[in-house]
């Protein structure tokens, strides 16, 4: 076990700047997860910045009005364009709503498609969350009038559909496990990133080490075949790997106990150590080429960032933009996150087992792939080292 050994002594020639890094990612991911738990409390609605322009001028208008007026702020600019863009770049107004004429007509003809136009901070939450709230209230007009009702009685039935919306009730999707305790959900929601980076700037330096000349050529003198060699290494690899997720396991039954030994909270550890098979795939992968410290550094920042504001783990993924989901999708903390979400209730993501395995399963395809990969790599390096 030549490899072996000489693998933990390397490690622990670093085992300062790995103790540093452990500390580093284990704060940030308690201070992301309590962070996080402090803002899961009561709902509470958020009022925007809203410009209104109303060419209608109808009682069916004025009742859009009243009602954003009720739950948002109501911002007076020109009815010009250069005024508007102006005022939508320096955020004075997070949303400007045009009611253009024959608006009150289309809704008494059930014609709702495309009634208005706006201007909305491209990219922003505002715009979609006031265009939410809009459609939602003139479709339900339109229902009524489609039923029978005068405009007046329609906007009055929809007004008191509205009002009965002000009080809401949180309803918990989850199995019965013990506890109410979402921290250990929020804590392993970051543990994606954490591990990306701990394996990155704590496994891969150490594997880079044995492509040196000088390690090379002294095992090479050896009666260790090439075979035994890379196996010794892969074998040293995973249990650096599956110490760094033991170490966060233990971190979090420290910090919130029996709620890890629920049936959400075993699947959740299930979850993780799937994706520390990814992170693992990845490391291997990318030690294949070598990369100077520096440039190793600077990859693992770009890669775990990427992986997290993409997949979910910064964003949550029901406020990202379909168009990303699209790309998103293509990354295995997508995935990871669609099943932490379902096991801690957040985005709507009601509990269902065989939905969560088979995320857990798209991870696995992940991890596949990139072995696969890795091995196909660490051939063309070889085949050009020697050529």
């Amino acid at each position: 076990m030549q490899v072996f050994k000489t693998f933990f002594k390397i490690a622990y020639k670093r085992i300062g700047s790995i103790i540093i890094y452990f500390i580093l990612f284990t704060v940030l991911a308690l201070l992301f997860a309590n962070t996080s738990s402090s803002d899961t409390g009561a709902f509470e609605s958020t009022k925007i910045d809203i410009s209104i322009i109303d060419e209608d001028k109808s009682t069916a208008s004025k009742a859009l009005t009243d009602y954003l007026d009720k739950n948002h702020n109501l911002v007076e600019i020109e009815n010009e364009k250069d005024i508007i863009l102006d005022n939508i770049y320096y955020r004075t107004v997070d949303y400007v709503l045009t009611i253009p004429k024959g608006f009150e007509e289309k809704i008494l003809n059930n014609d709702t498609e495309d009634i208005l136009s706006n201007v909305a901070v491209p990219g922003g939450f505002a715009g979609k969350y006031a265009e939410q709230q809009i459609n939602e209230y003139i479709k339900t007009i339109s229902m009524y009038t489609a039923g029978g009702f005068s405009i007046d009685d329609a906007i009055e039935a929809t007004n008191d559909t509205f009002d009965g919306l002000d009080e809401v009730k949180n309803i918990s999707f989850v199995e019965k496990s013990g506890t109410e305790d979402t921290g250990l959900f929020l804590f392993y929601q970051y543990i994606p990133y954490v591990l990306v980076l701990i394996l990155l700037n704590g496994l891969a330096p150490i594997i880079i080490r044995f492509n040196d000349k000088e390690i090379n050529n002294r095992i090479r003198c050896s009666a260790l075949t090439f075979k035994s060699q890379n196996a010794q290494l892969l074998l040293s690899a995973l249990v650096y790997g599956l110490f760094s997720w033991l170490v966060f396991a233990v971190i979090a039954f420290i910090r919130y106990g029996n709620a890890l030994f629920t049936t959400n909270g075993l699947l959740c550890l299930l979850n993780s150590f799937v994706f520390m098979t990814v992170s693992f795939a990845i490391t291997m992968l990318i030690t294949n080429f070598s990369p100077g410290s520096n440039a190793l550094s600077m990859l693992s920042n770009i890669l775990g960032l990427t992986l997290g504001f993409m997949g979910g783990i910064f964003v949550p993924l029901w406020i990202m933009d379909e168009k990303v989901l699209v790309f998103s999708k293509f990354l295995p903390t997508y995935w990871y996150t669609k099943g932490n979400n379902m096991l801690g209730n957040f985005a709507g993501e009601a509990y269902d087992i065989n939905t969560f395995l088979g995320y857990v399963g798209i991870e696995l395809i992940f991890t596949v792939t990139l072995v696969i990969l890795s091995i196909v790599a660490a051939k063309t390096v070889k085949d050009k080292a020697t050529a």
